[in-house]
């Protein structure tokens, strides 16, 4: 087994130095030995885009990185209420622009090697909004994958009507903004880059109609991608399993 190494809370925004922000840093693992030119994995959590933490994935990092991977684990700015219950200071689209930074700070570390983007729940949404988004693109990303994303908010709210509350909190009460941020309906960039979804049918949280929406709207579009939904455990739980870690690991192997 390898051993790993940890660097934690680095800063990758561009606001002063001085002026530190803990949602905006991240935390980076590695083998200690042989780690030049290993393909590096920024893993983007979940949360509803209100809750989260990287803390929260060193075990998913570690076990990554013990496969010969670097791992990048980014916070981001959440949409948390303001004082007296007020609208959030930070909604859509600023925990994607966040993301964005991360990656190019990543980009600037480990300039040349190959970068793959996963993300869970909002986290997925956060990643095909870069993948697919004219307004998000960055170049030099060699692949995507969602886990158990949030991909058509508008087919959510009808699934789950009471998931309303954390909408607004990170979306703002304009409806009309939920078909906007939505990874569907729209022209999307043109992307090279392979896409991968994956989901647990044991997910309490996500049903599948998510994935579906968006592969079936992928394909219109005739963009790669590819749909695994045979793996186990329930929406946060399946991060911890080893078949998840061995499908992450797949993927981007397959890439190389």
């Amino acid at each position: 087994m390898l051993s790993i190494s940890a660097i934690k809370d680095l800063d990758y925004s561009p606001k002063p130095l001085d002026s530190r922000d803990p949602e905006r840093e991240l935390d980076i693992y590695s083998p200690t030995t042989n780690n030049e030119n290993l393909p590096v994995i920024l893993f983007v959590h979940g949360g509803a885009w209100r809750t989260g933490d990287k803390s929260e994935h060193i075990q998913l990092a570690e076990r990554l990185s013990q496969q010969g991977f670097v791992v990048v684990v980014n916070n981001y700015r959440l949409s948390h209420k303001s004082e007296n219950n007020g609208p959030p200071v930070i909604q859509h689209p600023s925990h994607i622009k966040d993301t964005m930074d991360a990656v190019r700070y990543i980009q600037s570390r480990y300039e040349g090697r190959k970068l793959f983007l996963v993300g869970h729940s909002a986290g997925a949404h956060i990643i095909l909004s870069i993948a697919l988004k004219p307004e998000f693109q960055l170049t030099g990303i060699d692949g995507y994958l969602g886990i158990e994303g949030i991909y058509d908010i508008p087919l959510l709210l009808k699934t789950f009507p009471g998931y309303l509350d954390f909408i607004q909190q990170a979306f703002t009460d304009d409806q009309a903004e939920y078909n906007k941020a939505s990874l569907i309906g729209f022209t999307p960039a043109p992307t090279r880059s392979p896409i991968a979804l994956l989901y647990s049918p044991e997910d309490e949280l996500i049903d599948p109609g998510q994935h579906e929406s968006i592969y079936s709207w992928l394909k219109f579009h005739d963009i790669l991608a590819t749909v695994n939904a045979n793996l186990h455990g329930k929406h946060d739980e399946c991060l911890t399993t080893s078949e998840m870690t061995d499908a992450i690991g797949d993927f981007v192997r397959n890439q190389l």
